[in-house]
């Protein structure tokens, strides 16, 4: 009866791991865009144009182009475009990571030029008119100079929220088991923006 007790015991302690470990660990992503067809911009100079939002920061830099960073701007325009030695730069806001950056041109060539070019801190695609940016450190900013003129509709940014070392911690009461083991049990989700799924 009391080995009986030991394997019950035991299948109850294995159950209770394998409810905890089958859930999906994550974190959800959501996404935003900057409609550059519209005067969407917080701040324009000629030296430095900037669009500020929840999850992230965009800049593009004169960094010595021969162009004004304010050039040619949504709003006024159809489509924002930047110039040959624009910086252009996304950085995430504190508390949050980019995963994804759409950068939605007016022709694929424009596409195919921005991602050819070397990204700092991304790796870069394109597909038709549409060049992804995929951040290396997800929380660190992501920048690039522009090798010629490059006509943008939109960028969309998929992000999430950051977070230091997720994890679930799995401690608990002490089963004896067959042979004298015991077994610690408890979850508890550890650096979650949500509940884990």
């Amino acid at each position: 009866m009391k080995n009986l007790k030991r394997i019950l015991s035991f299948f109850i302690v294995m159950g209770f791991m394998f409810v905890m470990f089958g859930f999906r660990v994550g974190v959800k992503a959501s996404s935003f865009e900057w409609d550059l067809s519209k005067a969407s911009y917080s701040s324009a100079s000629e030296d430095l144009v900037t669009w500020t939002g929840t999850y992230a920061t965009m800049t593009v830099a004169k960094n010595g182009s021969s162009y004004n960073a304010n050039e040619y701007l949504g709003g006024t325009n159809s489509q924002t475009r930047i110039y040959n030695s624009h910086l252009l730069t996304i950085t995430p806001s504190s508390g949050y990571q980019i995963t994804s950056i759409d950068i939605k041109c007016s022709e694929s060539k424009y596409a195919t030029a921005i991602s050819g070019q070397t990204w700092t801190n991304a790796t870069a695609t394109s597909s038709t008119t549409t060049a992804t940016i995929t951040p290396l450190n997800t929380t660190s900013a992501v920048s690039v100079t522009a090798p010629s003129v490059i006509r943008m509709t939109k960028i969309t940014i998929t992000y999430s929220a950051a977070s230091a070392g997720q994890s679930i911690n799995i401690t608990g009461t002490a089963y004896a088991l067959v042979g004298g083991d015991t077994v610690s049990l408890t979850a508890t989700p550890i650096n979650f923006a949500s509940a884990p799924e």
